[in-house]
């Protein structure tokens, strides 16, 4: 299974600081997850941790309001 967040309108404040502290706990592997993909502006994605199992997609259309 896979699953895709939806962060196009997160770049900063509470909402990234709660996905940032969610994906650097994480262990979708331990639920069958293979990979957590987060679609979001290229700010948003910079400041997330690398894992494994994280995938981080961007796309111009989110680098604008």
């Amino acid at each position: 299974m896979n699953i895709c967040i939806d962060a196009s309108n997160i770049r900063a404040g509470g909402g990234l600081t709660h996905l940032f502290e969610i994906l650097k706990v994480a262990t979708p592997e331990n639920h069958g997850i293979k990979k957590v993909i987060v679609c979001a502006p290229q700010s948003t994605l910079d400041k997330l941790v690398e894992k494994p199992w994280l995938e981080k997609i961007t796309h111009k259309l989110l680098e604008s309001n």
